[in-house]
């Protein structure tokens, strides 16, 4: 499921905002099980999948604890040879490192699958106007 922010621009009415709010499918999201709580390089990933044009997916896996990720967490995080925490002067927004290296790890969705299977799982996304441990930038209107 998917939910949207409201990002700038003309002043919204209350219609656009209710459905910017309104959790919607996901199709096509590209998901990764690894074992466990926590998103560790060192573990490999179990399965890929992907929501079909409704938003569903469907898995298989023992019982156990696993950690879902986005495909942007699926390789190790790689950051930039600059000075931690200093964007370049003629850049107006910086990625903030100390933040990256908290989030990448964390689990979009955490499984707990037990004997019985579990249905009716639902992983939610929130569609921001900044991108997560960016900091600075212009002013959202």
């Amino acid at each position: 499921m998917q939910t949207s922010d409201y990002c700038g621009g003309m002043a919204p009415t209350d219609e656009m905002l209710e459905s910017l709010r309104k959790e919607k499918p996901f199709p096509e999201k590209e998901l990764f099980v690894r074992i466990g709580t926590v998103n560790k390089y060192s573990s490999r990933v179990l399965q890929r999948f992907v929501s079909d044009a409704a938003g569903r997916f469907k898995i298989s896996l023992p019982p156990g604890v696993y950690c879902v990720i986005e495909a942007s967490k699926k390789d190790e995080l790689k950051l930039p040879a600059t000075t931690k925490g200093n964007a370049p002067a003629d850049q107006s927004s910086a990625t903030d490192e100390d933040c990256l290296e908290k989030c990448y790890p964390t689990s979009n969705k955490t499984l707990k699958i037990g004997k019985q299977n579990l249905k009716g799982v639902f992983i939610k996304f929130l569609h921001t106007c900044t991108p997560p441990c960016v900091t600075g930038g212009p002013p959202i209107a």
